[in-house]
């Protein structure tokens, strides 16, 4: 580090890789550090905290939490990497209960520009514990045989999940015998494609869901790629029931909305073939752009965009 900021060399940083756009941890004439190696996780039996380096996955840490018969507010994916995840926020099964996983980390400990390492914490370098709660840098995959039934059940869940924030019962509709074969599917595609990621913010709202769904069944109509479309809830609880501030900004998503329940979607689109990538990052940024303006025709637009699901054409810091 005392090399690279001596010479103004730009680099990139590689947690557990997870994100998929070319740039989001490497880019062309520069360094990239790659924390692979740094990938061990331990538990304190005693403390009940749990130490985790940055280049591991959830795989990982979820297999090493389980013999303790204990887990973390982590991902719900075990691909995604371990940094990214809780720097970008990290939206978690467990969200709606215990907050977003930044918010249940004790301590961060940090390599700085100079070289040095500190720790970071409510009381040491606070103003970089801070930035590191989600600056930086409930899962629903709605796939291409979805129908109305899913969407309607998708609604009635966003609606009565703080009743049900350990979501025991809440799940009963996505089992009904008419959503049952259209029923959601966790996952991030097929591994070894070419991904673009598209996301956006909503009032909770049964018209953004509906034109979502009829925009994605006329992408699918023009067979583009593999296809998955994630609508999932932001509520209240994610923000309140979480441990210290927050900077993502959903607190104020939510004053301005006069509503305790958002709806974040994501499309995310896959070829096989790197030289389509770009027809389909056309595709699908004008498929959010279309989304955005429909929304915003609604009045029910956040603009609030999540780190860790833009690509290089969003500003998520910004929101």
């Amino acid at each position: 580090m005392r090399v690279l900021t001596a010479n103004k060399c730009p680099f990139g940083m590689r947690g557990g890789g997870h994100m998929v756009f070319a740039g989001s941890s490497s880019a062309d004439h520069e360094v990239t550090i790659d924390l692979g190696y740094m990938n061990h996780s331990t538990y304190d039996p005693e403390t009940k905290l749990a130490s985790l380096r940055p280049g591991g996955t959830w795989a990982e840490v979820y297999g090493t939490l389980g013999p303790h018969g204990v887990t973390a507010t982590g991902a719900r994916s075990n691909l995604a990497g371990v940094g990214g995840f809780l720097l970008g926020g990290g939206n978690s099964l467990h969200s709606t209960a215990y907050g977003w996983a930044y918010q249940n980390v004790e301590n961060f400990e940090v390599v700085l520009g100079n070289g040095s390492v500190v720790n970071a914490d409510r009381d040491r370098n606070r103003d970089l514990w801070l930035g590191l709660r989600g600056g930086g840098l409930a899962n629903f995959g709605l796939t291409h045989n979805m129908s109305d039934a899913v969407v309607e059940a998708t609604v009635k869940f966003a609606d009565t999940i703080e009743d049900h924030v350990d979501c025991s019962g809440v799940y009963d509709d996505f089992l009904e015998p008419k959503t049952v074969l259209d029923r959601t599917t966790l996952g991030n595609g097929v591994d070894g494609l070419q991904d673009v990621w598209v996301t956006g913010s909503y009032n909770h709202d049964i018209r953004i869901l509906r034109y979502g769904l009829k925009r994605f069944k006329e992408l699918d109509d023009e067979s583009v790629g593999a296809l998955l479309q994630y609508h999932q809830p932001l509520t209240e609880p994610m923000i309140r029931n979480g441990d210290g501030p927050s900077i993502l900004g959903l607190d104020y998503c939510f004053a301005k909305a006069g509503n305790s329940t958002g709806m974040l979607s994501i499309l995310l689109l896959q070829v096989a073939k790197p030289a389509l990538l770009a027809a389909l990052e056309r595709i699908g940024h004008a498929f959010q752009r279309d989304m955005g303006e429909h929304a915003t025709a609604l009045g029910i637009n956040w603009g609030w965009k999540y780190l860790n699901y833009a690509d290089y054409s969003e500003d998520p810091i910004a929101s």
